[in-house]
């Protein structure tokens, strides 16, 4: 699907089901996005972080690079 430009929709709150099958992961809280990530930089401890109304640290690590 990817390769024809197709996408699926997936939501869950299984983060482990969301990292083995996702390629981008966008995370909601309250109605907004808190953050949005490939699935390559994604873990468990940001996505529950994210899932909680925090922000998205990877970007801000990487920047101190």
């Amino acid at each position: 699907m990817k390769e024809k430009g197709l996408g699926v929709l997936l939501i869950s709150a299984d983060l482990e089901e969301l990292l083995s099958l996702s390629d981008r992961i966008v995370v909601m809280y309250e109605g907004k996005i808190s953050g949005r990530m490939d699935a390559s930089e994604a873990n468990e401890d940001n996505l529950g972080l994210l899932m909680m109304g925090g922000h998205d640290t990877t970007k801000e690590e990487h920047a101190h690079e």
